[in-house]
């Protein structure tokens, strides 16, 4: 697994944990995300010229393409503004995204939006069916009432996991 594949899992988790715990996604931690790949990536074509078999991937071949590809996977997310002005999901999710979408290509970005949204459906269905039979019945149909508990950095962390999955099942 890469460096850039570690760094992004552990900001993540650190995301979430808080996420969890304060209900809050706080700005240092994203903000730490996106300088750590801003350096990581800018300087990983002369790091991949420098190590044989270099665990950082090449994005180009130049400071210049390193930058543009950060610059464009953290900003994928923000196709997520409307939803977030009708409330739709929070901005500390769309931090959340930005700063893993940083250490990405935009199109694996993309995917990575495309996968939470994805684990976020598979994990409300599994909430659903746990309220249900647990209780025994139909959950509670309140507006927010059922859906309070799951947090959207859950399923944007298990979508990161889906991303490095790769790495971790091709390491020797």
């Amino acid at each position: 697994m890469s460096v850039l594949s570690h760094c992004m899992l552990i900001g993540a988790a650190f995301c979430v944990l808080s996420d969890l715990s304060s209900e809050k996604i706080p700005n240092i931690l994203c903000a730490s995300l996106l300088g750590t790949s801003a350096v990581m990536r800018a300087l990983a074509p002369p790091a991949a010229l420098l190590l044989e078999n270099a665990p950082l991937p090449s994005v180009g071949g130049s400071f210049l393409s390193g930058s543009l590809s950060w610059l464009c996977g953290a900003a994928v997310p923000l196709l997520l503004f409307p939803a977030f002005r009708f409330r739709l999901i929070g901005a500390g999710d769309i931090k959340l995204l930005m700063a893993l979408g940083s250490f990405l290509t935009p199109s694996r970005s993309l995917n990575l939006l495309f996968l939470s949204f994805l684990a976020g459906a598979v994990l409300s269905v599994f909430r659903l069916f746990l309220l249900h039979f647990r209780a025994g019945r139909t959950p509670p149909s309140a507006p927010g009432l059922a859906l309070r508990s799951v947090h959207f950095s859950v399923p944007v962390f298990a979508a990161a996991v889906l991303m490095t999955g790769g790495d971790l099942l091709c390491a020797s």
